[in-house]
């Protein structure tokens, strides 16, 4: 009995000699793979349970590459006079300072040095994204670093402002609603497009267009008038002379951000001539302002200038650019004197072609030429430059109801 006791004991132990072994081998076996096993299953197509496994694409199938989008440099803050564009959706632009693509639109306005004081900045921005996206100037002014901003945003003249004739003289039949024998500088006679009658009108004065546009007829005159009428065959003459002022106003043709922005503080008029004038606000406890502009989609016709105000030729800028208007979208450090402490002018530029903008500064922003052979031109929307080249759409270079 006890020989067959120790034959037990000895299979008990020959028995957990073998159950240790096997589970020592066990995690090797079912978690590590050969070398060549690894290669083969890392070349396979993986696949999600209930999906097809995922294709390595053929390399002819290959699209060309992208450009790299050259990024918007990050501006300096909080030391810095900084401005900087933003739009209410996430589109790819770029606002930098005109000496490189890479440099911020941004001063120390309380270093000692002059030569980065007075900065130009372009914000670069796709065709229809500018045409169809709000956008907004956003400025920020550090602490201790200017008193007040003075904001001048862009405006021009949408129609040609103009001085009715300091003199001129009509004969109106009052039984007919006529006019005749006008003479006056600037003066025609039109049919009201709602009353339907004869109308005297400054040629500067725009508000009985269809579309109706502002009065931009000013000055003063005196006006000779003869009134004839005519009752039971007998024709009445009188003539008197009466002295008044045109009532409309240059500024009154003013458009562009200046303009048309809804932001609050609006920007000024001045009670003369109605020009947009300079919004002044404080700064001394650090500044940050955002300054919104309408999409020039809301507006009735076919270009970007309400909002791009960009022109290859800013010395000689288009003639409804030029002075008393504002080319530059212009933000002025002051100090408490009101003297400049540091100056940033930006332009906006609308590009034709996307592939061009992600070029960065090798890219052309005019490019011209039509999509892919389909006729939608690559120029869709208007800029400065293509207003003065289009004498047929724009005669006078003005954009009046074409804006």
């Amino acid at each position: 009995m006890k020989r067959h006791r120790q034959q037990f004991v000895l299979l008990e132990l020959f028995l957990l000699i073998g159950i240790f072994s096997v589970s020592a081998l066990l995690p090797a076996c079912s978690n590590t793979q050969s070398p060549a096993a690894a290669s083969l299953n890392a070349a396979l197509p993986t696949a999600t349970p209930g999906t097809s496994p995922t294709a390595t694409p053929n390399a002819s199938a290959t699209p060309s590459p992208t450009p790299t989008p050259t990024p918007s440099p990050t501006p300096n803050t909080p030391d810095f006079f900084n401005v900087s564009t933003t739009f209410a959706s996430p589109v790819y632009s770029v606002t930098h300072a005109v000496s490189s693509w890479s440099a911020p639109c941004s001063m120390d306005v309380n270093t000692s040095a002059t030569n980065s004081k007075d900065i130009i900045c372009y914000t670069e921005i796709a065709n229809l994204d500018l045409h169809a996206q709000p956008m907004s100037f956003v400025y920020t002014a550090p602490v201790n670093g200017c008193a007040y901003i003075a904001s001048r945003p862009n405006w021009f003249f949408q129609y040609q402002p103009g001085t009715g004739p300091s003199t001129y003289s009509y004969t109106y039949n009052t039984n007919t609603n006529t006019y005749s024998s006008v003479v006056g500088a600037g003066l025609s006679v039109m049919t009201n497009p709602t009353s339907g009658q004869q109308i005297l009108v400054c040629q500067y004065d725009y508000s009985n267009n269809v579309p109706a546009g502002p009065n931009c007829c000013s000055g003063t005159y005196a006006a000779t008038i003869t009134t004839v009428s005519v009752s039971n065959g007998v024709t009445t003459s009188t003539t008197v002379t009466n002295t008044g002022a045109w009532p409309g106003k240059p500024g009154n043709c003013a458009a562009g951000p200046a303009a048309f922005s809804t932001t609050v503080p609006q920007i000024p008029r001045d009670t003369v001539y109605n020009y947009p004038e300079t919004l002044i606000e404080s700064a001394y406890f650090g500044f940050t302002h955002s300054f919104a502009i309408a999409p020039p989609i809301s507006r009735t016709n076919s270009t970007n200038v309400s909002a791009a105000n960009y022109t290859s030729t800013p010395g000689a800028p288009p003639i409804p650019l030029a002075a008393p208007a504002q080319l530059y979208n212009e933000f002025d450090c002051l100090d408490p004197a009101y003297a400049i402490i540091g100056r940033i002018r930006l332009m906006v530029r609308k590009w034709n072609l996307e592939s061009e903008l992600l070029k960065g500064a090798a890219g052309n922003p005019a490019l011209n030429g039509t999509s892919d052979g389909l006729p939608a031109p690559y120029d869709d929307f208007f800029s400065w430059d293509e207003i003065v080249s289009d004498t047929t759409d724009f005669p006078i270079v003005y954009p009046g109801a074409n804006l």
